[in-house]
């Protein structure tokens, strides 16, 4: 939670205020988002459904429990990216390094 945190501030410097504001305001999803999501499982298991979970590549080694779940329920995966940022301000080079670095960490 530490990285997250200093990860935040770090993109204030570079995406700005805005999204250091929005990022510190939903933490708090960092900390229940497992139970959310476990919810969301227990949800789709009891009606049948299969949903797409996005994740930010970046902090996905801490999740492999989580995303074995997911998959062994019959739900897909996909990525949002390395790292959970605005990507409409970036470079087409930098949103290419952003994706590619994604797709090889998943």
């Amino acid at each position: 939670m530490i990285e997250e945190i200093k990860d935040f501030f770090l993109f204030e410097k570079q995406f700005g205020i805005r999204v250091l504001l929005y990022d510190l305001f939903t933490i708090h999803r960092a900390f229940r988002q497992d139970i959310y999501l476990r919810n969301i499982l227990n949800f789709a298991k009891e009606k049948n459904l299969r949903f797409t979970f996005f994740f930010s590549a970046k902090n996905i080694d801490k999740r492999i429990e989580l995303i074995d779940e997911i998959l062994s329920g019959g739900h897909e995966i996909a990525s949002h990216g390395f790292n959970h940022m605005l990507l409409g301000k970036l470079s087409y080079e930098k949103l290419k390094n952003e994706f590619e670095l994604a797709q090889k960490k998943i």
